[in-house]
């Protein structure tokens, strides 16, 4: 089984995604590191290899190649799918991924760990691999799966196209843990009783805020939970979805 903390690693790879995709591939260090052989391979396998505390070094290091990357990245994931830095290879081809890596995504949605099926999750919404929207409204609807899974899911359609029913599961989620969002939360057959929802919300929020585009939804993962249900209720009103 997954643990929270091992789960938390999908903020890692995707912050550290971020950092490189503002200018951190430039950095002397990273170009030296990645310029050793002239070829993504050894990047790809340098990236894969690394624990998370090495992701923002070893993962600008890839994408730097762009789409070049994506066959080193493909081949170090079916060959060390279990490696620690599993999940930022998929967090890499997400961003660098040609449409051939889709299948691969597809296969760790559904097969692999929480953290590494998250992140192939929130890889095929930032393709918009709209194949993969079937995949991903099973995986919402999938009470068996992990709530961070499902939530990453739900992202993923809603990154893609304007999705109601994504819009609703996503709303319904940051309110699971309150007791006005209890009953909707355990109609979609969450543990509402789990005290902890913050890594599920903040990821919510991000997608509906992606959602809203400029219009800005101020959902905070930590206000309070009157204050969370009155943000809620408008960002349902703003998003269209609202009961």
């Amino acid at each position: 089984m997954v643990n929270r903390r091992a789960a938390g690693q999908i903020t890692g790879a995707f912050a550290a995604l971020l950092a490189s995709c503002a200018g951190a591939a430039g950095d002397h260090a990273v170009a030296s590191q990645a310029s050793d052989t002239g070829e993504p391979t050894e990047a790809c396998f340098r990236l894969i290899q690394s624990p998370p505390h090495l992701w923002p070094t070893t993962l600008p290091a890839v994408l730097r190649y762009g789409s070049a990357a994506s066959p080193g990245l493909e081949h170090a994931l079916r060959e060390s799918p279990h490696a620690p830095g599993a999940p930022a290879v998929v967090a890499a081809l997400g961003k660098v991924g040609k449409p051939d890596c889709v299948a691969l995504l597809r296969a760790s949605l559904r097969d692999a760990n929480e953290v590494v099926a998250t992140e192939a999750a929130l890889a095929l919404g930032r393709l918009r691999a709209e194949d993969s929207i079937p995949d991903l409204r099973a995986t919402m609807r999938d009470w068996t799966r992990t709530p961070l899974l499902r939530t990453a899911a739900a992202a993923a359609i809603t990154a893609q196209q304007p999705d109601p029913e994504a819009t609703e599961f996503l709303c319904d989620l940051i309110l699971a843990g309150s007791p006005q969002g209890r009953a909707r939360g355990q109609a979609l057959q969450l543990p509402v009783d789990r005290p902890r929802w913050a890594l599920e919300r903040n990821v919510a929020i991000e997608a509906l805020q992606a959602a809203a585009g400029a219009e800005a939804l101020d959902l905070d993962a930590d206000a309070s939970w009157p204050r969370l249900l009155d943000d809620v209720k408008r960002a349902r009103a703003r998003l269209g979805v609202a009961r």
